[in-house]
């Protein structure tokens, strides 16, 4: 993923609105622009690559984000 700014956002929100999403044969390609109060401030792009061999389970990535959670301590 990339981002551009045209200028910094301004204030506490931002929205995003998808422009465009192109694939085939596996390989993808998209972007969308990047809103605050005042309009529009930034690009944002991604690309992506399937690989049929290289999957992920669901339940794999379960097991990794149970293995790096913190645990806080607890205060009483």
């Amino acid at each position: 993923m990339s981002i551009t700014f045209s200028r910094m956002p301004i204030g506490d929100e931002m929205g995003l609105e998808a422009e465009t999403h192109l694939s085939d044969d596996g390989i993808a390609a998209g972007a969308a622009v990047l809103y605050d109060e005042q309009g529009a401030f930034g690009i944002c792009t991604t690309t992506a690559l399937a690989n049929e061999r290289r999957q992920i389970r669901g339940d794999a990535i379960d097991e990794l984000s149970e293995s790096f959670a913190v645990t806080q301590p607890r205060v009483r």
